[in-house]
C-alpha cells in the first residue's frame, strides 16, 4: 500500500488520506502481518525466524502529517517504522523537526 500524506488537511486526489482510512488499514494489518523493522525484514539471514506474514512500515517522506498523525500510533504500539526524507522537502521545510 502506498500512502503520502497521512491528514484531512491536503485534499490531493493521489498524495492524500484521510487519517482515518490509514488507520484502518494499520489496525487491518496488525491482525495479518508481523510488523517488524526495514532492517529485520530486509536481512536475509533472519528471515527463517519469522512467520512468512512480514511487513515493515516505510515512509518515503517525512511531512509534518505524518508527525502529527501517525508517529503517535506506532510509538503507543511498539511498532518500528522507517522514515526516508528527500532533499527539496528538507530544503522547503516541509518537514517534521523531531520526533
Amino acid at each position: 500500500m502506498m500512502y503520502q500524506r497521512k491528514d484531512h488537511l491536503h485534499n490531493h486526489p493521489v498524495y492524500s488520506t484521510d487519517i482515518d482510512v490509514f488507520k484502518g488499514w494499520f489496525y487491518g494489518c496488525q491482525k495479518h502481518f508481523k510488523i517488524v523493522s526495514l532492517d529485520e525484514i530486509t536481512n536475509e539471514d533472519h528471515l527463517n525466524d519469522y512467520p512468512q506474514n512480514l511487513a515493515a512500515i516505510v515512509f518515503d517522506d517525512g511531512f509534518y502529517s505524518l508527525k502529527r498523525n501517525c508517529v503517535s500510533i506506532f510509538v503507543r504500539a511498539d511498532i518500528p517504522f522507517t522514515i526516508f526524507v528527500n532533499q527539496t522537502a528538507v530544503q522547503e521545510n516541509w518537514l517534521c523537526v523531531a520526533i
